[in-house]
């Protein structure tokens, strides 16, 4: 879930930065419309005000991002990163060949997810 919110901030900026360009690929709808029509100020300011709004909902969300990711991607964390009392936990697990083996595999797995991993437990 937290990469579906990422991502849809990166798209609001990405938007925001296009409209103010005058770049419409992603809106059809202005792009069908006469240059005088359309208000760029008004556009940008719609989707500025949308990303603003978004990232104030989500700023409780930001801070758990490392904690996410020690679960979604465990052998991608330094362990200086993690939280003191995860941190022999984690060098154990992050040492452990069979089991780093055993995480590319199923990486690799196209009907396996981190939220059926997380499910089985």
């Amino acid at each position: 879930m937290y990469s579906d919110i990422t991502a849809f901030e990166v798209k609001l900026r990405l938007w925001e930065a296009q409209l103010a360009a005058g770049q419409f690929m992603h809106f059809p709808r202005i792009a069908a419309c006469a240059p005088d029509d359309v208000d760029l100020n008004t556009c940008v300011g719609v989707v500025t005000s949308l990303r603003e709004e978004f990232a104030f909902r989500f700023t409780g969300v930001r801070p758990l991002a490392p904690g996410f990711k020690l679960f979604t991607s465990p052998f991608d964390v330094h362990v200086d990163e993690a939280s003191a009392p995860l941190q022999m936990e984690l060098v154990e697990l992050q040492c452990n060949d069979e089991l780093k083996a055993k995480y590319r595999t199923l990486l690799h797995c196209p009907s396996v997810t981190s939220s059926s991993l997380l499910t089985n437990f």
